[in-house]
């Protein structure tokens, strides 16, 4: 719950900052900045179910302490990710004019 909350607040904040409501999907920004926010966001609780399974991995439990590290200060990929969906849905492509 606690990885979702800051995901649905993105999605809010961005939702009240659209200016078109026309669907103009922008594949760059969807691939390239929400997937990897979105995992890094639900990725936290996963990992941390697993580390309390008793496994000892020295590479788990640094990755780990890393997740802990970015998804404590204050949700902010999962922030990133709520927003940049909202915007890679409805932002606008610019098109240069030549």
């Amino acid at each position: 719950m606690q990885a979702i909350i800051p995901i649905v607040l993105g999605l809010y904040f961005s939702l009240i900052l659209v200016r078109k409501w026309t669907v103009s999907f922008n594949p760059a920004l969807f691939v390239c900045v929400t997937v990897p926010t979105i995992l890094l966001a639900l990725l936290y609780p996963i990992i941390a179910t697993f580390s309390t399974a008793g496994i000892e991995n020295p590479t788990l439990s640094s990755l780990f302490i890393w997740l802990v590290d970015i998804n404590t200060s204050f949700g902010f990929v999962g922030f990133v990710a709520g927003s940049t969906l909202i915007l890679s849905v409805f932002g606008e492509l610019r098109k240069n004019i030549d």
